[in-house]
């Protein structure tokens, strides 16, 4: 693991395809960059000439988030030259909205205002502010049982996209 004092690092949250091209922007702009990894690797950041290192940490479902919590907190203590964050991944992103005493002052959140990512979690309220703005939205409709469900198919028409409330 090398630092390079001086230069500002990003770390990146979520190994996807998209954090690719998040790491090549950075690394263009001059960042050093670190991506998460959670899966020992599985997704292709590690050989990408843009990502300087991979950070291995506990999945952060485990425990409520809490190994994830102090793995992260030991890695940002340890690592000053990390300025920039970037969650890729819709669980970093909750995670950050909810948790946002985790980050020192220092650090920049690429990430929209928790205010925001709670709003947008909300599909029934997305929905809402869609067809009030004029956006044209295919109909829905919420159930709590299997008997209403079969009747708002009847009504909505299919075929019939189930969604859970949650995110997670």
């Amino acid at each position: 693991m090398t630092q390079s004092l001086g230069k500002n690092t990003a770390l990146i949250l979520g190994n996807y395809r998209t954090t690719l091209t998040v790491a090549r922007t950075l690394n263009e702009e001059g960042f050093r960059v670190i991506v998460s990894d959670a899966d020992n690797g599985a997704a292709g950041a590690r050989y990408s000439r843009f990502v300087d290192e991979m950070w291995s940490h506990p999945q952060l479902d485990e425990g409520n988030g809490r190994a994830f919590r102090n793995a992260f907190d030991a890695l940002l203590k340890s690592r000053p030259e990390i300025t920039t964050i970037f969650p890729v991944e819709e669980a970093f992103v909750v995670w950050l909205a909810q948790n946002p005493e985790a980050l020192p002052e220092r650090i920049t959140l690429v990430s929209p205002k928790s205010d925001l990512v709670e709003l947008c979690l909300d599909k029934v309220r997305m929905l809402e502010l869609a067809s009030g703005a004029g956006v044209e939205c295919a109909p829905y409709a919420t159930v709590d049982t299997l008997d209403q469900l079969f009747l708002q198919s009847d009504r909505v028409g299919y075929p019939v996209i189930i969604r859970p409330f949650s995110h997670l």
